[in-house]
């Protein structure tokens, strides 16, 4: 489970396999690769943007667990994150088409081929096991594409499209239980 930072950790986690795959093949410095606004890429030559997160389907009956004997800790919410990644060429004007697709086609492929996000180093696996973190590039139509840009009011860019998740945002709030230790019972006899 994660705190507060967890949307943060996976943003960085996925910069982190994006810059594993792609320097120095692509790109000269890791620092090319980062989590960026699509109007603000700054010196990005590959933008991570978030741009929605929403509840997960797949895991919104949670039930609250137990932790010790005298405190019941209510579920976490499960997430799922959307982002886009977006190239940001720097190359002369004849060549930014070519830039743009080799890295899109080399984002592609480290989605294909890592679609499971790794563990946080930090996390604590022995707490209660968690569903994988799953990576999944989305299909959207034009027309969502096009939804997504104007919400930056953005004109629309070539981008790769992905879900992550889902993964658990911790509650704070817990609750001290008191067990039941000892019953007494009372049994009166009825008169006829």
């Amino acid at each position: 489970m994660g705190k507060y930072t967890v949307i943060a950790d996976v943003g960085e986690a996925l910069v982190d396999l994006l810059q594993l795959r792609m320097v120095p093949e692509l790109f000269l410095s890791k620092e090319q690769i980062g989590l960026c606004m699509p109007k603000e890429p700054g010196d990005y030559r590959l933008g991570v943007c978030l741009y929605d997160i929403r509840e997960s389907d797949s895991m919104r009956n949670a039930s609250p667990f137990f932790q010790g004997e005298n405190v019941r800790v209510f579920p976490p919410i499960y997430l799922d994150l959307y982002y886009m990644l977006v190239p940001f060429p720097k190359s002369d004007w004849n060549y930014q088409a070519v830039e743009e697709q080799r890295i899109l086609g080399k984002v592609i492929q480290t989605l294909r081929d890592d679609p499971i996000l790794n563990r946080f180093p930090d996390s604590d696996e022995a707490k209660k096991p968690e569903p994988a973190i799953v990576i999944e590039i989305l299909d959207l139509d034009y027309e969502n594409k096009s939804k997504i840009w104007n919400s930056f009011y953005e004109a629309g860019r070539n981008a790769v499209y992905c879900k992550i998740g889902p993964i658990a945002l911790e509650a704070n709030r817990k609750q001290p239980i008191t067990r039941v230790r000892e019953v007494d019972v009372l049994l009166k006899r009825k008169e006829r």
